[in-house]
């Protein structure tokens, strides 16, 4: 939903391929709900100030987790069939979540997590039942008195790392800000500053690699035609500039001309971005062939 400038006033998403016709009322719900809740924020802020709206908003979210909770206990409940044992168990892992739940709410934790609720409570569930499912004493290291055997954890049959340390797409718009000055930070003069950053973002991998070189040649104050694009080219042009690598890596405020954003859709569970820097020289050409010749420009 957009406001009557034409600003991002509601955002709705789902994740669903069963139904698409009701994926598209939940997204127009979830815009419209975001639509009232941005303009509640604006009024409480300016009213209020911003601690007391993340209080706010801290404790609906902590509301709306427990209705969420109590409907996923009263489905537990229906699959148990009557088993004593399984509605104890059910009791003891929905109550532990909410209990979780109202804990983190107190302490005021604001790690950052997954807006879904079954991503964030499907993680807890997991861990618990786990915890219940396991026998006395199973997986324990034994004490320190123990005269047995050395425990051992033993090997795993296989590892796997990632080179490089690995974002993850609810970490939003930070993680791509945070990735973007690293890459300008750790090539430091070695790409001729001043230069223009070009940065792809969304897409798949190969896409969005693409989309940073289209993003590199643009001409100079050329803007992203999404307005958040366009937003982020602005916070990550000051942000480069305060890194003081400088002209040629002599130091400075001027590392980047500019750093220009360019964006495609993607799926939920992937944010790819790719950073492609244009030295200061900044070579561009266009040929144009037409049936009389080819026109040459920039």
């Amino acid at each position: 939903m957009l406001d009557e400038d034409g600003g991002i006033l509601g955002r709705g998403i789902t994740n669903s391929r069963s139904n698409y016709d009701l994926a598209a009322d939940l997204a127009r719900t979830e815009a419209f709900v975001s639509a009232r809740f941005e303009l509640l924020r604006r009024e409480v802020e300016a009213r209020a100030g911003a601690p007391a709206l993340d209080r706010l908003l801290a404790a609906f979210r902590l509301e709306q987790r427990l209705a969420q909770l109590e409907r996923l206990r009263e489905r537990l409940r229906a699959e148990s069939q009557g088993s004593a044992a399984l509605l104890e168990t059910v009791e003891t892992l929905v109550g532990r979540i909410a209990a979780e739940e109202e804990e983190r709410f107190e302490k005021g934790d604001e790690t950052s997590r997954s807006d879904f609720f079954r991503d964030a409570a499907g993680s807890a569930y997991a861990r618990i039942a786990e915890e219940l499912a396991r026998p006395p004493g199973a997986g324990e290291a034994p004490s320190a008195d123990a005269k047995d055997e050395p425990w051992e954890i033993g090997t795993p049959d296989a590892v796997f790392s990632f080179a490089e340390p690995q974002a993850i797409p609810a970490e939003g718009v930070d993680a791509i800000k945070t990735f973007v000055v690293d890459c300008v930070l750790e090539a430091g003069g070695k790409t001729c500053p001043p230069t223009i950053v070009g940065v792809g973002i969304g897409g798949t991998a190969d896409l969005c690699m693409h989309l940073a070189k289209v993003a590199a040649t643009r001409p100079l104050g050329s803007h992203c035609e999404d307005p958040e694009g366009a937003k982020l080219e602005r916070e990550l042009t000051a942000a480069v500039n305060m890194l003081g690598v400088g002209p040629q890596g002599l130091g400075g405020d001027s590392t980047a001309f500019a750093v220009h954003v360019e964006t495609a859709a993607t799926h939920i569970t992937m944010n790819p971005v790719a950073v492609n820097m244009q030295c200061h020289s900044a070579r561009r050409a266009r040929a144009t062939f037409r049936p009389t010749g080819v026109e040459y420009g920039f």
